[in-house]
């Protein structure tokens, strides 16, 4: 990661998850037993989503997606062969 990307998330840090460390653990077991099966990933994100633009701000920016076209990419690739969804 460059130090523009490092100072970043060191800057940034009250805004992470609470669980992140649990959740980046879940990651990387999920992508070891996957690559032992051989299989690619495909990471689908979807739904709305708030982002604040700044620490301890109102201003954000904001997305209203109720997720549907995320839902029907992760239903057509989980069909593939050799890929995790």
């Amino acid at each position: 990661m460059d130090a523009a990307a490092e100072a970043f998330f060191q800057d940034t840090k009250e805004l992470q998850p609470a669980d992140l460390e649990r959740r980046r653990v879940q990651l990387q077991a999920f992508l070891t037993q996957v690559k032992s099966q051989n299989l690619r990933v495909a990471l689908i994100t979807s739904g709305g989503t708030t982002v604040p633009l700044e620490v301890k701000t109102v201003r954000f920016i904001d997305n209203f997606s109720s997720g549907t076209r995320g839902a029907l990419c992760t239903q057509e690739r989980s069909r593939s062969e050799n890929w995790k969804a």
